[in-house]
């Protein structure tokens, strides 16, 4: 069976990730919480992501995420440790798949007060330096980007509920993400904005 490594598999949408996959594939969840469902690594803290970087795997979803905290608090989180997993997966898989979650943000280049601007840019780093990596071609493995609107987590829990009503649910996020594992592999979706 085939694996698949997620971060920030313990709640949101990495955990509902991991709920629509664990029937097809082996999942290994990984959180800075830890809990029955998530192996417990820090990926802000370097030696842990040494060592989840030795974790092989066929699927690699890079979900983990916060929106608050410094510039260093937010990258730590939101981008190095996502460059890191992905360009260590894509050197050693000779087929397979890389997923990196981004969001609808880096289409506005303006500040807007709901998106904090150490997000905003993080998300755009992300988007960047996915779609470099899936622009070396390599046959058999296809490197996603994934631009999502709102979604009901942590994230938006600020939000009035009749604006959450309208938001993605987490399930929703985690049966377009099956839907693009299981997709055809030519052409190679870069990048999907989900609205």
């Amino acid at each position: 069976m085939k694996k698949v490594l997620i971060t920030g598999a313990s709640r949101g949408i990495g955990l509902a990730i991991s709920d629509e996959l664990q029937d097809k594939y082996t999942v290994i969840g990984i959180s800075k919480s830890g809990n029955n469902n998530t192996l417990k690594f820090d990926l802000s803290n370097q030696q842990d992501l040494e060592t989840v970087k030795n974790i092989e795997c066929d699927i690699l979803i890079n979900c983990a995420g916060i929106s608050n905290g410094t510039a260093k608090e937010v990258y730590d989180v939101n981008v190095f440790p996502l460059i890191e997993l992905s360009e260590i997966n894509y050197n050693r898989m000779e087929s397979g798949i890389i997923i990196n979650i981004g969001s609808v943000c880096v289409n506005f280049d303006i500040n807007l007060n709901r998106i904090p601007s150490n997000y905003h840019t993080s998300k755009v780093a992300v988007k960047q330096f996915t779609n470099l990596l899936s622009d070396r071609k390599k046959p058999k493995l296809s490197v996603t980007h994934v631009e999502l609107d709102m979604v009901q987590t942590d994230l938006t829990a600020h939000f009035p509920e009749r604006f959450r009503n309208n938001f993605h649910t987490p399930k929703q996020i985690a049966k377009t993400i099956s839907w693009i594992i299981d997709a055809p592999k030519y052409p190679t979706i870069t990048n999907i904005v989900l609205r």
